[in-house]
């Protein structure tokens, strides 16, 4: 067992969490109320507020009442202190409970960078975070009612639009960041939104939505100068299509042609044919990866990324510029990319895989000049070519989901995987800066068992903690933590990561140390006995381990079903350490008391998301597809289950039990879902989500230790406060 010092934002950390309130957080700066977490962005000199040049202001008529209420309106982000909270969660007032804040900065769906190359733009699930480029200091929060999606500078610098998931706009003012007016094509609150964009015409005289539902194309357009609505219609999706917003241009594909139509004008259209060697393409890919379109600003050539082919068209000439057509016809699947541990008696797995294939090709982005390509590869590289032959300039061992280029085309600002933001070089793609203020993905929490702090694990190698009473961030542990918790008597945190490292943090003495070896998969779930002497840890490699933390000694290696193994995704131990329980996603629930484990057979179980034991041990909830509440007398192993109905796709994704174990919270995609576990009534049903927003599924639910609040955190980062309000 081998101890390190942990890393300076640790200390801070743990100096914090044992209650020395002299320090204070990293370079934390508040605007208007709200508070700047990138403290984990490089530290710098702040920069002046960018002062953007006078712009001529447009005669507005009256601006249209706002059709939607801002979902966030009245609710609590960082630095603003919650209400004191008293009312203990219970039977009696569980229809009272109401969401009181929501923190964290949310996983970035979207980056726009300003005409001028001076604001950075980030949309995430509850509105955009608007940063100086060159500094990364945090300018402004724009809340919206649904998450955004689609970003769009006017060329002129004027207007900031924020398309969002439900097909709502929300336009600003640049310089002022105010809210000019809120738009909504006719068709809003859709369930089949795919894909929602928003463009501002060369001139800014226009402003056009394409939303892409299952079956078509939805084009609004509005007039800038008034902000009133000039033209609607729709068009059939074809096979692929795109927008040229430089000459206002939609182009559409179908089998053999492609019809450009025009935006100003609906009556006005043309067709091409398709080249031959493009017909065969599209014909061969088309019905495997969703087709990319990227267009030159003239409308001169399109370059079209088929998923494993990227084809150069002239769009007059009868055949294709070239191909590049040296990538992997398809990825193999990494659900299979499992350790050894993992594999059955047939040398195969006790589980099947997706069938959606990985396309090779993520993206394909052009510089504004036209002259050169960046392609971002699924298999984790990045390459950037010239883009009138393809000749290769330079290539890095990154992935990108989305690019934004500067003005002049001397950087870009690249989304990685874990949600970090890079400015790096066109010239030869080395990193300028980074921005990590917006994780991908939140897997864990852990709350405190005094209740003052709350840690969160997330996919981009820090465990954020934050302080419960009002968000603020106080600290940052090095990990990609896939699990968070506590020791009981609150000195320890331990941390599975998504490497299959199992790291416990001294909190008081500032030093960490790593139990090893490891796991070969990552740690998906652990608990502390009640002593706090032991941890135990599953794991993606398809075991439980109990770990002895006197000596950082493994005591057991468990595969429950050494025949057909499978990855376990949660453990739960009971209030007399005498047994526990483990879950795999696939629907295997095992009760295991020692080392002996024994499956608990449960009717028509298709996926376990989260197991949770209420305090008394009385009680296990399964959340999943679909969820079950049973209890559990000590001469049996299972005396009753029930299935509960959530509705809807039948879905739970998180479970927890309140302190006087009468209550089964359950969180769904959109509700939190309070049950009375007497009688297995619905006493409450609360929605956090109003529609569906991207990658807003549940990750974690927690009580705090005082019975007063529920924590939710959903996997885009965010972080849902709900609790009891007055009577009054």
């Amino acid at each position: 067992m081998t101890r390190y010092h942990a890393p300076l934002p640790a200390l801070i950390l743990l100096v914090l969490a044992i209650g020395l309130s002299a320090c204070q957080p990293d370079a934390a700066s508040s605007l208007d109320g709200l508070a700047s977490t990138s403290s984990l962005t490089a530290t710098r000199e702040p920069s002046a507020t960018p002062v953007h040049s006078a712009t001529v202001t447009p005669t507005f008529t009256e601006t249209p009442t706002p059709t939607a209420t801002i979902r966030w309106d009245g609710l609590a982000l960082a630095l603003t202190p919650l209400p004191p909270l008293e009312e203990v969660i219970s039977v009696d007032n569980a229809d009272r409970l109401q969401e009181l804040a929501v923190w964290g900065t949310g996983r970035a769906n979207d980056i726009a960078l300003s005409p001028d190359g001076l604001n950075l733009a980030v949309g995430t699930n509850i509105g955009a975070y608007i940063y100086d480029s060159l500094s990364f200091q945090l300018l402004k929060i724009l809340q919206t009612p649904d998450g955004v999606v689609s970003i769009a500078f006017s060329k002129d610098n004027q207007w900031l639009a924020l398309g969002q998931q439900n097909g709502g706009i929300d336009i600003y003012d640049h310089a002022e960041m105010r809210l000019i007016t809120r738009l909504a094509p006719g068709f809003i609150g859709q369930p089949d939104v795919n894909t929602h964009t928003v463009i501002f015409s060369k001139n800014g005289a226009y402003f056009t939505s394409i939303i892409e539902t299952s079956e078509n194309v939805v084009i609004n357009r509005w007039d800038t100068s008034t902000w009133e609505a000039i033209e609607s219609f729709s068009t059939d999706i074809g096979l692929a299509s795109y927008i040229n917003n430089e000459i206002n241009v939609m182009g559409i594909f179908s089998e053999v042609v492609l019809t450009l139509q025009s935006l100003s004008f609906q009556q006005e259209s043309t067709s091409v044919p398709l080249p031959a060697v493009a017909q065969e393409l599209f014909w061969r890919h088309i019905s495997t990866y969703t087709c990319e379109v990227i267009p030159a600003s003239d409308g001169d050539f399109i370059l079209v990324n088929t998923g494993s082919t990227i084809v150069h068209w002239q769009i007059l000439d009868e055949e294709v510029t070239y191909l590049l057509n040296d990538y992997p016809q398809k990825l193999s699947d990494p659900c299979y990319a499992v350790p050894d541990t993992c594999q059955n008696d047939d040398g195969g797995y006790s589980w099947t895989c997706s069938d959606a294939p990985i396309p090779p090709i993520e993206m394909v982005a052009l510089t504004p000049d036209d002259i050169m390509m960046l392609i971002s590869l699924n298999k984790g590289k990045t390459e950037f070519r010239r883009a009138s032959d393809g000749m290769l300039a330079w290539e890095i061992d990154i992935h990108y989901s989305d690019i934004t280029f500067s003005p002049g085309s001397e950087f870009f600002f690249g989304l990685r995987d874990d949600g970090t933001i890079e400015k790096r070089s066109t010239l030869d793609g080395e990193l300028m800066d980074t921005l990590n203020s917006h994780p991908a993905q939140l897997f864990d929490l852990a709350l405190s068992p005094d209740g003052s702090v709350l840690a969160v694990g997330s996919n981009d190698g820090w465990i954020r903690v934050y302080d419960l009473s009002d968000g603020r961030i106080l600290g940052v542990l090095t990990g990609s933590a896939h699990s968070v918790k506590f020791s009981p008597d609150g000195s320890l945190l331990a941390a599975g990561l998504t490497d299959g490292t199992v790291r416990i943090f001294e909190l008081e003495a500032g030093t960490f140390y790593d139990l090893s070896p490891g796991h070969a998969g990552a740690v998906t779930d652990l608990a502390f006995t009640v002593d706090g002497r032991q941890v135990i840890t599953s794991s993606d490699d398809c075991t439980v381990s109990i770990w002895d933390l006197t000596d950082g000694l493994r005591m057991a290696n468990i595969s429950p079903d050494a025949k057909n193994p499978f990855r376990i995704g949660e453990v739960e131990v009971s209030p007399d350490t005498l047994h526990y329980f483990i879950a795999g996603t696939q629907g295997s629930i095992y009760r295991v008391e020692g080392t002996t484990p024994q499956q608990i057979t449960l009717s028509n179980v298709a996926h376990v998301m989260d197991l949770a034991l209420s305090p008394d041990g009385g009680f296990l909830a399964s959340a999943g597809i679909p969820s079950f509440l049973l209890t559990y007398p000590e001469s049996i192993l299972v005396a009753e289950s029930l299935e509960i109905d959530t509705g809807k796709d039948g879905a739970a994704y998180a479970a927890a039990f309140t302190l006087d174990n009468a209550l089964l919270i359950l969180a769904t995609p959109q509700d939190l879902m309070i049950w009375s576990v007497t009688d297995t009534a619905l006493l409450s049903s609360l929605p956090y989500y109003e529609a569906e927003v991207p990658e807003g599924l549940p990750a974690d639910l927690e009580i705090s230790p005082d019975g007063t609040r529920i924590v939710l955190g959903t996997q885009d980062g965010l972080i849902h406060i709900f609790a009891i309000t007055s009577a009054d």
